[in-house]
């Protein structure tokens, strides 16, 4: 199966790009939430402690934190509590900024109540101060892929759950809502203990530190879980250099473990529609081979509700398929570019596998948990493959235009050749990948550059033509089939006209 065929668009705003010294820094933000779950009124009582600590050049005198939950619609907001919020242990002034619900907005891009922190003591660059933040939250009915009661039959799932810090970078702060595009959190460590009643399965973000008094398959290989005979239990996670902690409760999981190879474990959580760990352990393994290594100590994959999600360490999927890996690739580093799942395909598709794996090892030992700006990213990826591709990243952020390309004819053009018309049918340029497969099964594949990318190809398609003749030095009669982007990358809204058969 080829997961790289679906698509979860998560488009992250364009900022302009800085010099390499001032990229390097970035906030570092450590949480440590005892959270309780009850489950007969449906609501979480937490107390978290949050290290900050201040790498910028700047002196904070706030400090903000997205209430994700508080600023749903009203048919699905929760309640959402700040009981007390200190500073080193002393108790501080905060205010709740409520957002303006407009009901021609649609949710998802609608933001989110803030908590605004007035620091007692401004915080200077190179310190660091610890905020505990005492709070509790009703769970909202299952909506935009979060919430209790989900589509899938799964009792909880928490995304953007707790009060998490605003990322504070070149720009200042970032106070969009997770439901926006320009939103992201501060890379960190999280130690999260989930209290809940006993019947719960639990799938989490990080590595279950607990698990041989947990058992439900964490355990240990060899290892004896210890028998728990009270109504209750606490689920110990750990992880690091993460962005963000995502989990999901529910009595019927069923848990599949197994070990792939030494410091890396997978995890499937699921009701119905049990994940086979080997699909995954075998996707993985090609994505890794063709672009970069999946660092982390484990990954869970957790069928969740009708919306996929993908984080550190978890990946959240539909009822009905298998998750997108793609998006490992931005879990490392912050990067407005590759987080958008969409054009992150399209420029993979634009300056081919090999420059983009070259690219991304120059840019990971740069930015690995920092904030490359797009310019910058595209600029490296420019180098590795030899093509101008700003183009790209204009045409999308300024256009917001689909591709759709179709083979429109293809006729013989004499005893051995054939000729192809291609035609754009509206939207973005893009260079072709065109692929024939003859009758012997063989396969072979040509790319087509638009001319801006500045080629030193002689044949290319002007942007400004909307049809491109390719002649096919091959018999007509060997051929069996011609495809366009057979790999769906190139985010074609049509592809039933892609291909050709014969």
């Amino acid at each position: 199966m080829h997961f790289l065929k679906t698509i979860f668009p998560a488009f992250i705003l364009f900022v302009t790009s800085v010099s390499l010294v001032a990229q390097n820094w970035r906030q570092q933000v450590d949480y440590q939430i005892d959270v309780r779950l009850d489950d007969q009124t449906n609501s979480v009582q937490a107390r978290q402690r949050v290290k900050y600590t201040n790498s910028s050049p700047d002196t904070l005198r706030y400090i903000y934190f997205h209430l994700a939950w508080h600023g749903r619609k009203a048919s699905v907001s929760s309640k959402y509590n700040i009981f007390a919020v200190q500073q080193n242990g002393v108790a501080i002034d905060f205010d709740i900024i409520d957002s303006r619900e407009d009901d021609a907005v649609a949710p998802q891009s609608m933001s989110q109540s803030l908590l605004e922190i007035k620091l007692s003591r401004p915080l200077l660059p190179g310190d660091a101060d610890t905020y505990t933040i005492a709070w509790q939250a009703d769970i909202p009915v299952f909506s935009g892929g979060a919430g209790r009661n989900a589509p899938s039959g799964v009792d909880y799932v928490f995304l953007h759950w707790y009060p998490q810090a605003c990322v504070y970078d070149r720009l200042g702060w970032h106070l969009g809502s997770p439901y926006e595009p320009d939103y992201s959190g501060e890379f960190g460590s999280y130690k999260v203990e989930i209290t809940l009643p006993q019947k719960y399965m639990v799938a989490g973000t990080g590595v279950l530190a607990n698990a041989d008094n947990i058992g439900y398959g964490y355990e240990n290989s060899g290892g004896t879980v210890k028998p728990n005979y009270g109504l209750i239990s606490v689920w110990k996670f750990q992880a690091d250099q993460v962005n963000d902690f995502g989990w999901a409760a529910d009595p019927d999981f069923k848990h599949q473990k197994k070990q792939v190879r030494n410091g890396l474990i997978l995890h499937s959580f699921a009701l119905n529609n049990e994940h086979q760990l080997e699909d995954i352990e075998s996707e993985l393994g090609n994505f890794e081979q063709r672009f970069l290594s999946y660092h982390y100590p484990q990954l869970s994959v957790v069928e969740a509700g009708e919306l996929r999600a993908e984080f550190p360490m978890i990946v959240f999927s539909s009822k009905s398929s298998m998750p997108d890996l793609t998006p490992v690739i931005s879990w490392d580093f912050q990067n407005n570019l590759l987080k958008n799942n969409y054009l992150l395909k399209q420029f993979i598709y634009a300056a081919g596998d090999d420059a983009f794996r070259k690219g991304l090892a120059q840019i990971l030992p740069r930015y690995r948990f920092g904030s490359p700006s797009a310019e910058e990213s595209i600029h490296i990826l420019e180098r590795a493959s030899g093509y101008e591709l700003d183009w790209l990243w204009e045409q999308y952020s300024n256009t917001r235009t689909q591709a759709d390309y179709a083979i429109k004819t293809v006729k013989s053009a004499g005893e051995n050749a054939v000729s192809i018309e291609l035609e754009r049918i509206r939207g973005t340029v893009l260079p072709i990948v065109l692929q024939v497969t003859f009758a012997d099964s063989t396969t072979k594949t040509w790319y087509i550059p638009t001319e801006l990318q500045r080629t030193h190809e002689k044949e290319v398609w002007n942007s400004g033509q909307k049809t491109y003749q390719f002649k096919l030095n091959h018999p007509f009669e060997t051929i069996r089939k011609i495809e366009i982007d057979p790999e769906h990358l190139s985010g074609d809204v049509d592809v039933s006209n892609n291909i050709k058969t014969f």
